[in-house]
């Protein structure tokens, strides 16, 4: 409920959604896994993520824009990317890290104002002033310990998210025998991933986050570092971007699906060839 919250997601049963619901059922069997749910949200923008901390809270959150814009394959191949990050425990994970990180940030408030009040303390002699003393100088040590523990999470927290981005990729690979589909897929994503009033936490969790924090809090490698490591691992060309079914166009605004400069270029340039 709080993800759904955050997300501004609704679930979706079967019989509303049965070509996704089919299309996750024969991963899951294919690995004798539990079936997740789903949730929608209905947004233009193309973009997935899983969520939960066990089989029974599992749940998998598509955008209405990828739904209307992928084709089957791709639609699969993203489908297999959330899968596996749920089979490598990537979600508990990063929940736990974002949990870690708001209990640093709420011990950092909680010394800073320790220690405000610690300087607003009437100025006394002898034991009181040592006293003062005391309390700003350990209210100060115990602001700098949780500061560098909360920066280190936050650092950890991002490059977990880089790092299971490249595994998810590889493990959709995996599970459908498919680089090109997943190659067109973030393609098909790329430059319409940002959900509007996303949140931070929830953009983080998604398969594209097209807004890094700086280079070093960059929460997800680019596509085009991806395109070239699938490319590479898998002795595949980076695919040119066949043009949408029309079915698909009509159930999207035209400005929503106008081409990309880079899907007018012809193939896109492999940055790994001849290497």
């Amino acid at each position: 409920n709080l993800m759904r919250s955050l997300a501004r997601s609704h679930p979706v049963t079967r019989e509303q959604e049965p070509e996704l619901y089919a299309l996750l059922e024969n991963l899951c069997i294919s690995r004798g896994l539990s079936m997740p749910e789903f949730d929608i949200i209905e947004t233009h923008a193309r973009n997935a993520f899983a969520s939960g901390l066990s089989e029974k809270t599992y749940r998998i959150t598509v955008t209405r824009g990828l739904l209307n814009t992928l084709q089957k394959d791709e639609l699969e191949a993203v489908l297999a990317h959330e899968l596996t990050h749920i089979m490598n425990n990537d979600v508990r994970l990063l929940v736990i890290t974002v949990i870690f990180a708001g209990l640093f940030g709420f011990l950092c408030q909680l010394a800073w104002t320790i220690f405000r009040e610690a300087l607003r303390m009437p100025a006394g002699s002898g034991k009181g002033q040592s006293g003062k003393g005391g309390i700003i100088l350990a209210s100060l040590v115990l602001l700098a310990v949780l500061s560098i523990g909360y920066f280190a999470t936050l650092w950890s927290r991002f490059a977990l998210s880089r790092r299971r981005e490249y595994d998810a990729d590889a493990g959709a690979i995996e599970l459908t025998k498919n680089p090109d589909a997943m190659m067109r897929a973030l393609l098909r994503i790329e430059g319409r991933a940002q959900i509007p009033n996303g949140q931070a936490d929830v953009m983080l969790m998604c398969i594209e986050n097209s807004q890094p924090f700086m280079g070093l809090f960059a929460t997800h490698p680019s596509i085009e570092s991806r395109l070239a490591w699938i490319s590479e691992v898998t002795n595949t060309p980076i695919p040119v971007l066949p043009p949408l079914p029309a079915a698909s166009e009509e159930r999207i605004t035209p400005a929503e699906d106008a081409p990309s400069p880079i899907w007018n270029t012809g193939r896109r340039p492999n940055p790994w060839a001849g290497k």
